[in-house]
């Protein structure tokens, strides 16, 4: 491993790694860590760190800087890493500080303001924290580590209710002292029973001395002992061993690292959990969230772990340990080393085959871009030589052109008659002006205008031969030239609509005095219409006539900037139309774009004087609500909307209803930027969508926490089928005449590494909404029909094997074909299937249903009706169904031995089904008297947890062997 890992290493190097950072426009982070590389606290929350900045997807930097202060002296490794970071990184380099342990945080206070300003920084591992230290720190927050004493203290008297002594071993370091005096403020909480000890902080070798001769009612508390008397080092992995040891006497800790040393455990202190704080801390930071909104200071969170070799070594039941509390060393101590030695193999051994892979890429990927280049040399070449001639033909042309512009400036200085010929044939108004803006020389375009001839408009003023106007143009550039002495441009609006840019230059004479201008008056009305019609376009909806996202986002900005000054509040309110698709689907869509319109005016109805209503796209609209406060009055208009939108639309002697749903963000309580309140106002929407028709929802945080593990849902479901996370469990269908098992149901289980076991209620919904239960379905049938069929080949009887299909699959063109390659792949006999279907999902689409039942029929594959009872299947419909089976619903058989409704309502399906000639299965039992009652009623097969949970294959062919077992002894 260590071989492959140094490989890859000098592969690397050779290859070339780009600088960090140069060209990049990521977040730089500083990580200052008290202690050293390879101490497992610091390593297990530097871990934690770079894991949680990898999973936000954003482009960080993070510097680590390990102050080393275990094994060295505090104050001067404190002026080392003052030194080492004045001399590595400039000042404003680092977007956020981050900071573990007491040392680091010291030196943040001694040093933040000279070193890093104003940057925000985040700490933890703190121990004891007391908050006045944070008293005028702006931008400084983070955890309090605070050691779980009195609650590991209390578990483990429990544990051990003969202890009468305490022993506590606890250096003079900070953490130390602190320890200590937080064992003498609790010792008084435990009654006079139990008597504590403080050990002094003497070697090592003296505590283990100590240690040998505790008497038998006594136990040990270890908080850190890193140091001894004689400012001797210890690593954690060197003092817990020699405790154990010498100790005889239980040993139980505080901190997350001793575990699996030799203690037995206790509410332990976790580093990975504290470096997540502080990592999840300063994303919110990175992501805008203000440091002043955080809280400035948490405490950690500790967890009950324990060691399994040393609760068998002191008789300690885990039954007798919290609900929760993780324990470690379960397994046989050379099983889990022997699997580690075979993991370690396995990657050194995939290290150097990836090396070799990623050699012969590059050697690959090498001769290519040589290859390139020289096609690219080649290439340069020729276009060079191209580019070289067509330079040097245009540089005759440019000396050709010179010398024809010479002849026609000399023409133009001899004839004054081609000079006017040019002036006249310009598109604009030109004229030579005097101070007093009357005209001294037009062109023609001027004498057009003025339809006069050249001697009857010299000596007018222009506004009077052009306009008719009796003074000059409000705002005329001509009036601003001859204040400010420069040239000056602008437009002019005349009184028949038509808009002018006019640019006018002011000229001085010898003496530098104002002698008069020349304009150029250009008529752009078509142009500024032209632009009008753009913006609208771009700005508004062209059904409706709103505004549309374009507008609402530069207005929501500008609002924004408004609330900050003026000190008020703003909402969003997102709008969408409940069963839009409905309208358009029945009455079409242009009367679904009429409906539309209908609905646009009725909802600027409810505007207030600022307020701005926006249509986003389809049937979506959006509520800018400017100078609101409180939520409530948001949530008030909201009811006033929906109320609003219950009056009936009139179109064409159609009367339509449109239920409308609301989702509501607030500025600032959900966000202060344009995006976020956007995107929380339609987290709260599809919130209020997921509540049904016509409902209104304010974002909260269990709103953004929904969404969030709907979408962590989502992007781990993508990855679980590729991944192999599902698998099956199966659970028996018995005779209930004489007990034995004749058909299993396959049930489908998601095991996830990060959210361990989800139940299908909560992703087989999703998987369909998603489309993704396709592939997971075929995944079920195919693994179903593989796994039953190894069950049959080891001997056991033929048993009916019962897959469930959704809605989705059944509707699906290609399901027919796909279960015919799942049988002809596996060999599994159709005669064995059976696939549920429920109630609802079949009366869904009855005509479809009844086809692609016939096409499973032929296949001589059995139909079964699951969860009966609950839907609202008709008899005539039923008796369409190629159908075998009805499975009755187990919330009917929950109460049927004592509910004479539920009785009743279950001996009607029983009824049902035999004059319909179909076989009848109850699911849900789980008592005697529940067999008793459907044995009478006439129900002969059952399943439920009276006769066995979901189980493994395997637990299921040791089941079905033992019924093999009991029937064979029986006929013998």
């Amino acid at each position: 491993m260590l071989l492959g890992c140094l490989v890859l290493g000098c592969l690397l190097y050779i290859i070339g790694v780009p600088s960090a950072i140069a060209g990049t426009t990521g977040k730089n982070i500083l990580y200052l860590n008290s202690y050293h590389h390879g101490y497992r606290w610091s390593d297990d929350i530097t871990r934690a760190i770079h894991e949680v900045f990898r999973a936000d997807g954003g482009r960080y930097r993070i510097y680590t800087e390990y102050m080393d202060t275990k094994r060295r002296r505090s104050k001067e490794m404190k002026r080392h890493t003052r030194s080492t970071l004045q001399l590595k990184y400039p000042p404003g380099f680092f977007d956020l500080i981050l900071a573990s342990d007491d040392a680091a945080f010291d030196f943040l206070l001694e040093s933040r303001d000279e070193l890093f300003g104003a940057t925000p920084a985040v700490f933890c591992g703190v121990n004891f924290l007391d908050r006045a230290r944070l008293a005028g720190r702006k931008g400084l927050l983070g955890i309090s580590e605070e050691a779980k004493i009195f609650d590991t203290l209390d578990l483990a008297l429990r544990l051990h209710p003969g202890t009468r002594q305490v022993f506590v071993i606890s250096d003079r370091t900070t953490t130390g002292l602190k320890i200590r005096k937080k064992v003498e403020q609790v010792q008084s909480r435990f009654g006079n029973g139990v008597t504590f000890h403080m050990l002094p902080d003497i070697s090592l070798e003296d505590i283990g001395r100590r240690l040998r001769q505790l008497p038998e009612d006594s136990m040990v508390l270890l908080g850190v002992f890193s140091r001894d008397s004689s400012d001797n080092f210890y690593e954690y992995d060197e003092v817990v061993p020699k405790l154990v040891e010498n100790c005889p006497a239980p040993i139980y800790g505080l901190w997350d690292f001793f575990l699996g040393q030799g203690i037995i455990g206790g509410k332990l202190t976790c580093g990975y959990l504290q470096g997540r704080q502080l990592a999840g801390l300063g994303l919110k930071i990175l992501h805008g969230v203000p440091a002043a909104a955080l809280p400035p200071l948490s405490v950690s969170q500790g967890e009950f772990s324990f060691d399994m070799r040393q609760l068998d070594r002191f008789g300690i039941r885990p039954e007798d340990l919290p609900p929760g509390s993780a324990v470690v060393n379960r397994e046989h101590p050379l099983a889990s080393r022997m699997r580690i030695i075979l993991l370690e193999s396995l990657i050194a051994i995939s290290v150097l085959l990836g090396v070799i892979l990623l050699l012969l890429r590059v050697m690959k990927r090498r001769k290519q871009v040589q290859a390139v280049l020289e096609e690219d040399r080649s290439a340069l070449e020729v276009e060079v030589r191209a580019r070289t001639l067509h330079l040097t033909e245009a540089n005759r042309q440019l000396r050709m052109e010179i010398l024809e512009r010479n002849r026609w400036a000399r023409a133009l200085q001899e004839s004054e008659q081609e000079k006017s010929l040019i002036l006249n044939s310009s598109s604009d108004l030109i004229a030579y002006l005097d101070t007093d803006l009357r005209i001294r020389w037009a062109n023609r375009k001027s004498l057009d205008l003025a339809g006069r001839h050249p001697g009857e408009v010299e000596g007018l003023p222009c506004y009077v031969a052009w306009h008719g106007l009796e003074e000059p143009c409000i705002g005329c550039p001509l009036i601003r030239a001859e204040k400010t002495g420069q040239p000056e441009t602008g437009e002019v609006v005349t009184p028949d609509g038509k808009i002018w840019l006019v640019r006018a230059f002011p000229f001085h004479d010898g003496h530098g005095r104002l002698s008069g201008f020349t304009s150029f008056s250009l008529d752009v009305t078509e142009q500024k219409r032209a632009q009008r019609a753009m913006h609208r376009l771009a700005y508004y909806d062209h059904l409706t006539g709103l505004p549309n996202r374009a507008l609402l986002k530069k207005e929501l900005d500008k609002r924004l900037e408004e609330a900050v000054a003026r000190g008020h509040g703003l909402a969003l309110m997102f709008l969408d139309l409940d069963d839009f698709k409905a309208v358009n689907d029945s009455l079409g869509h242009a009367k679904g774009d009429l409906l539309l319109k209908e609905i646009a005016s009725r909802l600027q109805g409810c505007l207030g004087k600022e307020d701005i209503l926006a249509r986003l796209h389809g049937d979506e609209f959006i509520f800018l609500l400017s100078e609101v406060d409180d939520p409530a009055a948001v949530m008030a208009i909201a009811r006033n909307v929906q109320n609003i939108m219950t009056r009936p639309f009139h179109l064409d002697g159609d009367e339509i209803y449109v239920g409308a749903s609301v989702g509501i963000a607030c500025y600032p309580l959900h966000g202060v930027d344009a995006s976020n309140l956007i995107k929380r106002a339609d987290r709260a929407l599809y919130a209020a969508k997921g509540r049904g028709r016509n409902a209104i929802a304010l974002f909260s945080e269990e709103i953004n926490a929904h969404f969030h593990r709907r979408h962590q849902l989502e992007s781990r479901l993508q990855r679980a089928l590729a991944r192999n996370e599902f698998y099956l469990e199966y659970q028996p269908q018995v005779n209930l005449q004489n007990g034995q098992i004749v058909g299993i149901e396959a049930l489908l289980r998601w095991h996830n590494g990060d959210l361990g076991l989800v139940m299908p209620d909560d992703f087989i919904p999703l998987a369909e909404e998603t489309g993704l239960i396709g592939p997971i379905g075929e995944w079920v049938l195919r693994t179903a029909c593989t796994e039953c069929l190894s069950l049959l080949q080891t001997g056991c009887d033929p048993l009916r094997l019962s897959v469930n299909i959704s809605g989705y699959q059944i509707k699906h063109p290609d399901f027919v074909s796909m279960l015919d390659d799942v049988l002809r792949s596996t060999g599994f006999d159709s005669r064995l299937l059976e696939l549920e279907i429920t109630e609802s999902v079949a009366m869904n689409d009855v005509e479809g249903n009844v086809e692609t039942f016939g096409e499973l029929k032929a296949r001589k594959v059995l139909l079964a009706i699951d969860d009966f009872g609950t839907g609202y299947s008709s008899l005539s419909y039923l008796r369409n169904f190629p159908i075998d089976r009805l499975k009755i619903d187990r919330k009917f058989i929950k109460d049927v031995a004592e509910c004479r409704d539920s009785s009743s309502l279950v001996e009607a399906i029983i009824g049902m089904a035999r004059s319909l000639n179909l076989d009848i299965i109850a699911e849900g039992v789980e008592t005697t008297e529940q067999v008793e009652y459907l044995l009478q009623a006439g129900c002969l097969q059952a399943q439920g947890f009276l006769f066995g949970r979901p189980m493994s294959p395997s637990d299921l062919r040791h089941v079905l062997r033992q019924q093999d077992s009991v029937s064979a002894a029986a006929i013998s």
